[in-house]
């Protein structure tokens, strides 16, 4: 069976089909394979030329056993084709970035071990954008983590991770490099308020920390990241709207460092049935403990076109404008915009 399994995968992998396929499904065991290729080519900075970039493709392998009972055994692995060392080039150098198993009970939830997102992930509602949105400041990859997540019950579901840091108490010299460990829990909310206006709300707080490798304090904290994020959104027919907060506090050596605070609003409208526009604005602020300030504005919009299920093409622009407040004040402004083609399988 195990050789079964192996040949089928593989067949697959190279047929590089148009749909995501179920390659296997017998005696409870399921597996399954897809993916997307993901393009972009634009220019992703004023100071830059012209690029065609490799924007997160990715090849995925999902298998399920069913136990007994409403409880399954399941894991998963993700491959992406990341940027190397050099910048220029984003198709080669291809990794693990998920890889892991669990198991899942129908009425408490799933538990899941290894290389994975986290439950922050998944609070952030309103980016809709494709390649240049988002600014959720919660943990959203763990290399080695535990994770649980509920099932949904009237609409209330939650989270919970705790992610592994180096396995040495003392790896290297530098005090603020060994993460330590952190952990995060998030709250899922869902309803539909009435027919085709639906509410959600999501919130999420965590905690990361990393050693102190010096020679008094090789296991003691160096840095310690607290953050916190709230997220709604309200859906009505083909329109959307969404908000979130967020901040994030850095403490070094148990003193005050820095902050750094997060707003997203985002809008989408499905035009047609294969199209939408979507506008995206950022606020983001750092702040030290001297009360230096550094504050950026994004204002993004775009449109997509689906030709088909499985083809998606986009058109997206990003302003970035930034300053400080030195005196005088330092301003800087930037242009991002790219089309993009996406290709599942």
């Amino acid at each position: 069976m195990k050789k079964t399994l192996i040949a089928l995968v593989i067949t697959t992998l190279a047929a590089t089909s148009v749909n995501a396929a179920t390659v296997y499904e017998q005696d409870g065991t399921k597996v399954e394979v897809g993916g997307s290729v993901r393009l972009v080519l634009g220019k992703f900075g004023d100071k830059q030329r012209g690029d065609l970039r490799n924007d997160d493709s990715r090849l995925e392998v999902k298998v399920s056993h069913h136990l007994e009972n409403g409880l399954s055994a399941l894991g998963g692995l993700e491959i992406r084709f990341d940027e190397d060392a050099d910048s220029s080039q984003s198709f080669g150098n291809p990794s693990t970035n998920k890889l892991y198993a669990g198991f899942s009970y129908d009425p408490i939830g799933t538990l899941t071990f290894g290389q994975q997102t986290t439950n922050g992930d998944d609070v952030q509602l309103g980016d809709y954008a494709y390649t240049f949105g988002g600014n959720n400041n919660l943990p959203e990859d763990a290399k080695k983590s535990i994770k649980f997540r509920s099932t949904e019950w009237h609409g209330f579901s939650f989270g919970a991770d705790y992610l592994f840091g180096e396995a040495e108490k003392k790896k290297k010299l530098s005090p603020f490099t060994d993460y330590k460990y952190g952990y995060g829990v998030a709250v899922f909310y869902n309803r539909e308020l009435m027919q085709d206006l639906v509410f959600n709300l999501n919130a999420g707080y965590s905690v990361e920390t990393q050693d102190n490798a010096s020679a008094h304090r090789p296991t003691g904290t160096s840095m310690k990241t607290t953050s916190w994020r709230v997220a709604t959104e309200v859906a009505y027919g083909p329109a959307a709207l969404a908000a979130e907060y967020g901040q994030t506090h850095l403490k070094v050596l148990d003193t005050f460092n820095s902050k750094s605070k997060h707003i997203l609003v985002g809008a989408k409208y499905q035009v047609m049935e294969p199209s939408k526009v979507y506008l995206q604005w950022q606020r983001n602020q750092d702040i030290s403990a001297s009360n230096n300030k550094m504050t950026e504005n994004v204002y993004l919009a775009g449109v997509d076109y689906q030709f088909h299920k499985n083809v998606l093409t986009y058109i997206e622009y990003a302003n970035v404008r930034r300053q400080d407040n030195a005196y005088p004040i330092n301003k800087e402004r930037d242009n991002k915009y790219g089309v993009g083609l996406r290709v599942f399988f």
